[in-house]
């Protein structure tokens, strides 16, 4: 006997009630959003307006680069506060979701949908599981305990069972008409929006609470301490930058993960096959699904940055990738892949927006009280494919490299980890709209795109440029722990997409514990423009304990560029082990990282006021030697260096400049030279130290032009 569901659901209370989907407090992973926001923005694809259901994309690579992609015009109605794309998905949601509540018994013409609840109604279905019979999942059996007739909610006729059905993780599947499929995909869009808005208000309350906690911190020898950063689940926290992205999600756990691979793959099953590309998708499908919270969710999570936690959570990363392709194959759906998404500052959830009067067009007070989208600049975020192209670069990155080391991939964590880049590799390719302009040469980048296209790059005989304490501990090690090389590997492919600004890396690629590192003195400090050099050696048992690392510019052990950079090449900070600091601050294998540190150096050590890195227990013997009233004597003398050692060298000492890092130097000097030059006479007016140091660098600066040419 065929299974149905239970008299609308179990009836009862409204599906939603009043939550809204909204900014959470969350200041580590707001801050995590901005720089994903900021790194979307970099990886944008042009923001051409969309016309939903008369514009079709390339189906496989092949056709990728034959089609042209148009242009339509968008604008909002003044009769609303929607865009147009928006409120014509309203208007077709609306108008299904009323059909669907207006169906009654076949039979006795009874209401079905008068109490209906999505979540008792899930409930009910997913207890089906492991029966070996398929259960409707389109229809609803009548509430009159004399009638008890089974209704198909699409078409409103008797099921007809068997016609269409599906099997997945223990499920099956069944549906009477392509409108009963509808209902079924937009009642899990509707089960996933109630499940994230509920887990956003606990989030949302435990944040408030711990808000409402002071915190204490014990160590407070100083402002920024040099202490430095922990990078854990691939987001990195920089207070610098600029919040514009309002979609917050619940860091990963093990039930939310559970629950998103089980909704994606009912979706998978559901949603039109590849083989179904010639037949009309329902107008209503790729309406709701851009409505819901789903589309954000799966952009969150193709924004991750660590392929580690991606192969950790591989069951639901494939169950994303699965729906992100089934989604771009099918012309009805692709522009949910390609296309910029409207931002959702708040919304209540799919059930609420397609079931209530108060959207259609009535005015902006009473729309904003179910959805609310960004205005102006703020009113679109990147595309689906704009989201995965940085993990396709990372992929690219891991399988090339990991085929030097071969030997460090045979373990089943390496093969998974390679099975998912293998799987982003491909996807990607495949799915990745081709630009008829070409790219860019080198030359005609900007100092930005260069530095994004080679801020990480792998060389041969970096080992030969080390530092020499650094080049004869790593020549004694004869092994390495297991899964040593692949973590190193990993990390390597991840900064490919995850290195901030200004900062460049190189990898030997026969010995991968093996890096050298070049960072740009941030603006507003008395390193700006200055170029910095680090080398970088893991011990044999990384990642359980720190990098080694030593800085370059000392001018053969002379000068101390900071009380955390010593004559020496000593690099203080916690994170290496190397300055005291409370337990949260220091290395922690699983989650600390080579980016951590580059991150840690780059915004507490090259800072504006370098005293402030002094410990409060050695601030007299500080005191005695410059004077704590004489700080900006001390950054004085800091902006002397930087012009002498981190610029000058770069451009007078042939070892340096025809060195490992000559086309950095090059593309930095040959876009950078002017402004270089006004800083150093910006920083001359007050700083009679640096006198005849701008014309010596002016001097250089057209010498390296003239060689150049």
């Amino acid at each position: 006997m065929h299974k149905s569901m239970a008299r609308g659901g179990g009836g009862g209370e409204s599906s939603s009630g009043t939550r809204r989907h909204q900014p959470t407090r969350d200041g580590d992973h707001e801050m995590a959003l901005r720089l994903q926001k900021m790194m979307d923005e970099e990886a944008g694809y042009s923001n051409h307006e969309r016309h939903h259901h008369h514009k079709e994309y390339p189906i496989d690579s092949r056709s990728l680069g034959k089609a042209a992609k148009p242009h339509y015009a968008s604008s909002r109605d003044h009769a609303t506060p929607y865009p147009k794309e928006i409120q014509h998905a309203l208007d077709e949601v609306q108008n299904f979701t009323a059909g669907v509540m207006e169906t009654t018994c076949r039979k006795c013409d009874s209401a079905l949908m008068r109490d209906f609840n999505v979540h008792r109604w899930f409930k009910q279905w997913t207890s089906t599981k492991g029966q070996p019979q398929p259960t409707s999942i389109c229809s609803l059996t009548c509430p009159r305990e004399e009638c008890q007739a089974l209704t198909c909610l699409g078409c409103g006729e008797k099921p007809r069972m068997g016609k269409f059905t599906g099997k997945i993780d223990g499920f099956h599947l069944d549906w009477c008409c392509e409108s009963g499929r509808l209902f079924a995909i937009w009642s899990f869009l509707c089960e996933y929006d109630n499940f994230e808005l509920a887990e956003q208000d606990r989030s949302q309350r435990q944040v408030e609470q711990s808000l409402r906690q002071p915190r204490q911190n014990d160590f407070t020898s100083t402002k920024t301490q040099g202490t430095g950063y922990n990078l854990a689940g691939g987001f990195m926290h920089l207070p610098h930058l600029i919040n514009t992205e309002t979609v917050y999600f619940r860091k990963a756990d093990a039930r939310t993960d559970a629950f998103l691979k089980q909704i994606f793959s009912f979706l998978v099953e559901l949603l039109p096959r590849r083989s179904d590309k010639s037949k009309a998708a329902p107008p209503a499908l790729a309406s709701m699904i851009e409505l819901s919270l789903v589309q954000d969710r799966i952009a969150e999570l193709l924004r991750n940055d660590s392929l580690q936690d991606i192969t950790t959570r591989g069951g639901l990363y494939f169950a994303v990738f699965e729906l992100f392709e089934r989604l771009g194959k099918h012309p009805g759906t692709s522009y949910l892949i390609y296309e910029k998404r409207f931002i959702k500052k708040q919304s209540n959830g799919l059930f609420e927006i397609s079931t209530s009067n108060d959207l259609k067009g009535k005015g902006k007070a009473r729309a904003s009280h179910h959805l609310t989208l960004g205005q102006g600049e703020d009113s679109t975020n990147s595309s689906l494919v704009a989201c995965i192209s940085k993990l396709g670069i990372q992929s690219e990155a891991l399988l090339k490299a990991s085929r030097a080391v071969k030997s460090e991939f045979r373990t089943a964590s390496a093969q998974d980890l390679l099975e998912v880049t293998e799987r982003i590799a491909k996807l990607q390719l495949s799915m990745k709209p081709h630009s008829g302009s070409g790219s860019k040469s080198d030359k005609e980048m900007t100092w930005r795109e260069y530095n994004q296209k080679y801020c990480m790059t792998r060389e041969e005989n970096i080992l030969r440029t080390v530092d020499g304490r650094l080049a004869a501990e790593a020549s004694s090690w004869h092994h390495s722990k297991p899964n040593r090389i692949k973590r190193l590997v990993t990390e390597a492919s991840e900064m490919e997409t995850s290195l901030p600004p200004n900062i460049f890396v190189k990898v030997d690629e026969v010995r991968p514990d093996v890096m050298k590192c070049l960072i740009v003195g941030p603006e507003d400090t008395p390193y700006e423009a200055g170029l910095f050099e680090f080398d970088i050696l893991c011990p044999p048992d990384y990642p359980q304990s720190p990098p080694k690392v030593i800085f370059r510019n000392t001018a053969q052990g002379k000068i101390s560029f900071n009380p955390n950079l010593h004559a020496d090449g000593k690099v203080c900070l916690s994170l290496l082990g190397t300055f005291p600091g409370p337990p949260e601050s220091k290395w922690q294998g699983a989650n600390s990282s080579i980016l951590s540190v580059l991150v840690s150096i780059q915004a507490m050590i090259f800072i504006p006021n370098p005293i402030e890195n002094v410990p409060i227990g050695f601030k007299g013997t500080f005191k005695t030697q410059i004077g704590m009233s004489e700080s900006d004597s001390y950054k004085s003398h800091i902006q002397t260096w930087t012009v002498r050692y981190a610029m000058l060298d770069w451009l007078q000492n042939n070892e340096m400049r025809k060195g490992l890092w000559r086309e950095v130097v090059r593309a930095y000097f040959e876009r950078n030279g002017r402004a270089v030059l006004k800083v150093v006479n910006r920083w001359r007016v007050a700083n009679m130290l640096l006198s005849g140091f701008e014309w010596e660098l002016a001097n250089a600066l057209q010498a390296f032009q003239q060689n150049r040419r």
